[in-house]
């Protein structure tokens, strides 16, 4: 059975990197399988943590593509067994196996990242010569976490090798529009005059109004400058009016005159404000209604991996 040790180790790795992912919205792309038992060649191996892509991988047989091994009480070698275990008996399918080994008594954590290489990688597990079918594990990165500092230390788990496609980037999609890509016919100078025709020397018609247009819009005038005849005398020119209301209708028995307007009041200063008016959020709220950060390699920064060390501490 697993000590507090052996579970924070893992499990606080397990939940930075789903708040990573979740950060670029991708929590429906990638699903922890955590414990799921996946068989080899000529045998069967639960790892601690795993995800896989389920979007891509969606068969229950599929190999996830990131592992985590932790060990409190096991020797360094067989961890680095259990890493060439799924990385060579899954033929490349995983991508990426990640190695904690915590020391309580000397408040060490050890991390190594392990990726399938080519048969001549220089940090090979075995010497013997490499079958065609045989992936064999490269050491990718390794540092350690003294007690709360890590000095130099860094993690990259690459995008790729965990959703199997490359990230998309926000501002490939978007494009700005400038002045310079609307079409020349948006934008259009007003007409001085006539386009079609002559064109005289004197003054436009649009900027002196002729006698004749000024006959046409004169209602008096009974036709128009162009002929028409006048509208009919039949047709009324306006809506019929309606009667005057009768005062009678206005004020009733039970009725009186309404009382005059009461004034308001003056209000020096604004009142204090209640206890139940509004908050701002917290920051965590703050950073969860955050926008979605682009897609990018997940990298655990110096910083973010002494914080990790603090939390298992803390939890062990």
């Amino acid at each position: 059975m697993a000590g507090p040790l052996h579970e924070a180790a893992g499990k606080v790795f397990g939940t930075r990197l789903d708040i990573k992912i979740g950060s670029m919205g991708l929590v429906g792309d990638f699903g922890r399988m955590d414990s799921t038992r996946y068989r080899g060649r000529s045998s069967a191996k639960e790892a601690d943590l795993s995800w896989k892509p389920c979007k891509i991988r969606q068969n229950p047989r599929d190999w996830p593509t990131l592992i985590v091994e932790t060990g409190v009480s096991q020797s360094h070698g067989c961890l680095v067994n259990k890493a060439a275990w799924w990385l060579m008996n899954s033929k490349g399918e995983i991508k990426d196996v990640l190695l904690i080994e915590a020391n309580k008594a000397k408040k060490r954590i050890h991390m190594e990242l392990w990726q399938t290489g080519s048969p001549q990688t220089r940090h090979d597990l075995r010497d013997r010569a490499p079958r065609p079918d045989l992936h064999l594990p490269k050491l990718e990165n390794e540092f350690d976490i003294i007690g709360h500092s890590a000095p130099g230390a860094s993690l990259t788990i690459p995008f790729k090798h965990l959703f199997l496609r490359d990230p998309v980037q926000d501002d490939q999609s978007e494009s700005t529009s400038t002045s310079s890509d609307l079409p020349s016919s948006s934008i259009s100078p007003p007409l001085s005059g006539d386009s079609s025709g002559d064109q005289s020397d004197g003054p436009s018609p649009s900027h002196s109004p002729s006698p004749a247009a000024e006959s046409s819009s004169d209602p008096s005038d009974g036709s128009s400058a162009s002929g028409s005849p006048a509208p009919s005398a039949d047709l009324p020119s306006s809506p019929p009016s309606l009667p005057p209301p009768q005062p009678s209708l206005l004020a009733t028995p039970l009725m009186g005159p309404l009382p005059p307007a009461l004034p308001l009041p003056q209000l020096t200063s604004l009142p204090p404000p209640s206890p139940f008016s509004r908050v701002p959020p917290p920051p965590s709220l703050k950073a969860a209604m955050r926008p979605a950060m682009q897609e990018a390699d997940i990298v655990f920064t110096q910083e973010e991996l002494e914080e990790y060390a603090i939390c298992v501490w803390q939890c062990a």
